[in-house]
């Protein structure tokens, strides 16, 4: 259920039932799909993860979200920074609260526990009052405890300090509060909390983490547990945008369609094209497989060129290459991709892999979409992106990204580099062929003393096409395929072969 569907106000709860609570959308993107709404309102949730997570971000965001979005006031104790400084690492992502503050908004309770206190001089009793006379105050409705793990070191009895929390969460639950409280872990998989507050009565567990594989850090968000409603189970990459916060990016939900698109496209070669029984299906993903120097980049430029012909928006994004250097090699092909740009049917990206992480990369490509509305994407260099990532990402964000241009109807190329010599599946085929429409597998074939090139249409979903290797040249003017080359046997990596005097059909 939307915010604007729950009881017909933007940002009102789900209301409650006989048989469950009640949900609040926390306007956090991504986040509320994954956890079936939002979390359970007038309830506490806990939030943890190792430093460095995210739970400070997440629970300013959750406040400022509740402000900005649905007009709900809302308070955050602080038991680590001050707020001078929350304030000012809050406007790094956008977010005005010493606004919100200033306009009554916002509350921020500074709890820091004095380094020379004990155990007796803390005074739970005091806080409990404190963040009451602020909810009633202001009239909050969300309320972030941020982060609860300063208070242990402090004190002597870790018993007292559990006791006090959980007195605190019992005093706000008549309230009618919303609560988040932040908890540190030591490690990204195990015990939920460091000082086991797994034990407080909590209506919910959501966990962060980062860890650190391969050198690379990826972020992911688990809902373990939203007590009265079921919520999507497993781990979810997010980002933090430095204008915007968290993330959450949700597994797309891909519906097989009652019908699909039987419109071709121009590959951007009309040998190709007959290759292909008549070029690319509009709502086609294509893979191009090949070694390096095989052609890949070039019948990328040919398909967005194709695009641009016709008036339409392509965008093509390269992980390999610098923009001088396609520009240049595009040239040498008679492909003018500047004068494409100068048009506006064309958009080049391009970045490099080993400066991003997966999950802003999907981010962004989303918003290029989004922004330019391209009708033809390209993407040159998969391999490379795949190399730099950690494999289950690299699976997540090619699910994510399929889904995402699936939804839009948009064609895809992708290219992907073989090894020279490689007879068995790359790692970037195994994660992506299966969901592929059409595959593209372009090699090198020695004979004559001298290398040919040749293609072969393995796969293309809907239509015939020519099953035969064709010879093909690069050529001034583009890609230039030539007539079936009959004598060669074991093109097709994996594949058993028949031998010349076989028979090629037998009777029965």
């Amino acid at each position: 259920m939307s915010a604007e569907e729950a009881d017909g106000e933007p940002g009102a709860p789900e209301p409650a039932t006989d048989r469950q609570p009640g949900r609040l959308v926390t306007g956090i993107p991504g986040f509320d799909a994954i956890a079936g709404g939002g979390i359970v309102a007038g309830r506490s949730a806990l939030l943890v993860g190792t430093s460095g997570a995210g739970k400070t971000i997440f629970g300013l965001q959750f406040l400022t979200e509740g402000v900005r979005q649905f007009g709900e006031r809302g308070v955050l104790v602080t038991f680590e920074e001050i707020p001078e400084d929350i304030a000012r690492n809050a406007d790094s992502f956008g977010w005005d609260v010493s606004g919100a503050v200033a306009g009554g908004a916002l509350t921020i309770i500074d709890a820091s526990p004095d380094t020379e206190s004990s155990d007796e001089e803390f005074d739970f009793e005091s806080l409990v009052a404190q963040i009451s006379t602020a909810v009633a105050n202001v009239g909050a409705k969300r309320v972030v405890l941020d982060s609860i793990g300063a208070l242990f070191p402090q004190f002597k009895d870790p018993f007292a300090v559990r006791r006090g929390l959980r007195h605190i969460i019992e005093s706000l639950r008549p309230l009618g509060v919303t609560t988040l409280i932040s908890a540190e872990r030591s490690e990204e998989y195990g015990s939920v909390a460091r000082f086991e507050v797994e034990d407080f009565v909590v209506d919910g567990i959501i966990m962060l983490r980062h860890p650190l594989e391969r050198r690379t850090r990826s972020r992911t968000i688990e809902v373990l547990k939203l007590r009265g409603r079921s919520h999507l189970t497993g781990e979810y990459p997010f980002s933090i945008r430095p204008h915007g916060g968290i993330e959450v990016i949700p597994r797309p939900v891909v519906e097989i369609k009652q019908e699909s698109s039987t419109e071709r496209v121009s590959t951007g070669n009309e040998e190709l094209d007959r290759v292909c029984g008549g070029g690319y299906f509009r709502d086609s993903v294509v893979l191009m497989s090949g070694s390096t120097g095989t052609g890949k980049t070039l019948l990328g430029c040919e398909f967005v060129k194709a695009a641009s012909d016709r008036g339409e928006r392509a965008l093509f994004f390269s992980f390999e290459e610098s923009r001088s250097q396609l520009l240049r090699n595009a040239a040498s092909w008679g492909i003018d991709l500047a004068a494409c740009e100068r048009e506006g049917n064309l958009r080049l990206e391009f970045r490099r892999a080993e400066r991003m992480l997966l999950e802003d990369l999907l981010l962004e490509l989303r918003a290029l979409v989004e922004e330019y509305e391209p009708e033809r994407i390209a993407i040159d260099g998969l391999t490379t992106l795949e190399r730099s990532s950690l494999p289950e990402a690299f699976r997540e964000f090619w699910v994510s990204l399929i889904g995402f241009m699936k939804e839009r109807d948009i064609t895809v190329v992708f290219s992907s580099t073989r090894a020279l010599g490689m007879d068995v599946e790359s790692t970037t085929e195994a994660h992506i062929s299966t969901m592929t429409d059409a595959i593209l597998v372009m090699r090198y074939i020695e004979g004559g003393g001298r290398a040919h090139r040749g293609l072969l249409v393995l796969k293309m979903r809907g239509t015939e096409h020519d099953t035969r290797v064709r010879e093909y040249r690069i050529t001034s003017t583009g890609l230039s395929i030539e007539g079936p080359i009959e004598s060669v046997a074991g093109f097709i990596p994996g594949a058993a072969t028949m031998s010349d005097d076989a028979p090629r059909t037998t009777g029965g």
